[in-house]
């Protein structure tokens, strides 16, 4: 399956089943990262606001960053991105 091909109809990449577990997979390996850090430096304390907020943020990196490369179009990801900005999850 051609995700370029896919993309250019409007299927996003959470669409697409051989991609959906790598995808949890990947923020699974970035917030484990995250962690890693945050336990070494302490910059964000545990159970905040900003702690949880940054895990969001990375998870999102994660699934933009996810789309582009796997074929996902520049414009399909900033329409997600503005979704995302306009509170309509």
């Amino acid at each position: 399956m051609d995700c370029q091909n896919e993309d250019d109809r409007g299927v996003e990449v959470t669409d697409l089943p051989s991609l959906t577990g790598r995808l949890e997979q990947a923020k699974r390996f970035a917030l484990m990262r995250f962690e890693k850090w945050n336990d070494v430096t302490g910059y964000f304390p545990k159970h905040t606001g900003y702690y949880y907020e940054i895990q969001g943020v990375i998870e999102d990196g994660v699934e933009y960053g996810f789309g582009v490369a796997h074929g996902q179009s520049w414009k399909e990801i900033m329409k997600r991105i503005k979704k995302h900005q306009n509170g309509d999850w």
